[in-house]
């Protein structure tokens, strides 16, 4: 049976990803205010692949408590929540009643720099102090979410024994 939707690695993903690679590199050189530095490049391809180990770290983490948790299904709503999250421009936290969850969900549990800073990055004008935090946020969600793995994994009980 052909790997399909469904079976865990879908053929026509690899063809999806290439047409949006596609897309995206094409839709990048028709701006006329994007300078395309091979250092400003390398930037972002280093701050996507710190999303990336980001993104998996809060993965790692949900799923390390659920060895604790009876129910899991609140972890799976969770994730959804946080990737939701992780999609939102940083900005749209502005404002009297909004900046403190920014502040909240940038430096302390830092979801909304998953996908803001390397675009920011590539887009705009470099925010140092973002690129800072983003690349100290990978190495301490890294750190917490094995640490949190391997305590997960020394206290679970199998169901028979």
């Amino acid at each position: 049976m052909a790997p399909g939707p469904g079976s865990g690695r879908p053929v026509w993903a690899f063809g999806g990803l290439l047409a949006g690679l596609y897309g995206g590199l094409y839709q990048l050189l028709q701006l006329e205010d994007v300078a395309l530095l091979a250092g400003s490049m390398l930037l972002f391809a280093a701050l996507f692949i710190c999303g990336v180990a980001m993104a998996y770290s809060f993965l790692v983490v949900l799923m390390s408590t659920s060895v604790w948790l009876v129910r899991n299904q609140s972890l799976f709503e969770l994730w959804w929540l946080f990737t939701t999250l992780m999609r939102y421009p940083r900005e749209i936290f502005a404002g009297k009643l909004a900046s403190p969850l920014g502040f909240f969900f940038s430096f302390i549990v830092p979801v909304l720099l998953v996908v803001y800073v390397p675009a920011r990055t590539l887009l705009q004008a470099v925010q140092w102090r973002f690129v800072a935090v983003t690349f100290l946020a990978t190495l301490l969600m890294l750190w917490l979410s094995r640490k949190l793995f391997r305590r997960a994994l020394q206290s679970y009980r199998s169901a028979s024994s």
